[in-house]
């Protein structure tokens, strides 16, 4: 997938009653010559976020992310082949929110947003959280999107078209 030299910078402090955070991250191909065929092009990545804590743990943040929209790779790759930091997003500006919510001790619900600019698309990731033992954890997740792409008809009339896509899971989480 190419060779890249990588160099990034971040921040995080204190705003208000809740902290702000940003990183910037440039990854710069070592194959320099258009004639290569393993070219890639320059990668510069922007986030900027701000993160609240309420009492009794309810945390609520929203981030805003700029990226290079990466080359011939589509929402769907995302739920079907592997990604990397190249790949990060299928947009070039997004807007993501979360929220997490400890139901009890044991027991924590999250839900987390993200709205793909370029895309028009929505992507919603509910999950629910339960310490099984001091270092385990057991984890339902669903995730939901719906790109809106071109479509051409019979008569070639363009026109738009939302497909849906959705994945759910169970993720055992052991930490040692």
């Amino acid at each position: 997938q190419g060779e890249y030299g990588t160099m990034g910078l971040g921040f995080k402090g204190p705003l208000r009653k809740g902290s702000i955070y940003g990183e910037t991250t440039d990854m710069h191909s070592l194959r320099t010559r258009y004639k290569t065929r393993n070219y890639q092009k320059n990668i510069h990545m922007i986030s900027l976020g701000y993160s609240y804590m309420f009492p009794f743990q309810h945390d609520l943040r929203g981030e805003f992310f700029y990226t290079k929209k990466p080359d011939n790779y589509y929402i769907t790759s995302y739920f079907t082949a592997p990604t990397s930091l190249k790949e990060l997003s299928p947009s070039r500006y997004n807007l993501m929110l979360s929220a997490t919510y400890p139901i009890t001790p044991l027991l924590k619900a999250s839900f987390s947003t993200i709205y793909y600019t370029d895309l028009s698309a929505i992507y919603l990731n509910p999950s629910i959280d339960y310490s099984v033992y001091k270092n385990f954890n057991l984890t339902f997740f669903y995730q939901f999107v719906n790109p809106e792409s071109s479509a051409i008809n019979k008569q070639n009339e363009v026109y738009k078209v939302r497909t849906l896509y959705s994945i759910a899971y169970l993720r055992l989480k052991w930490n040692f």
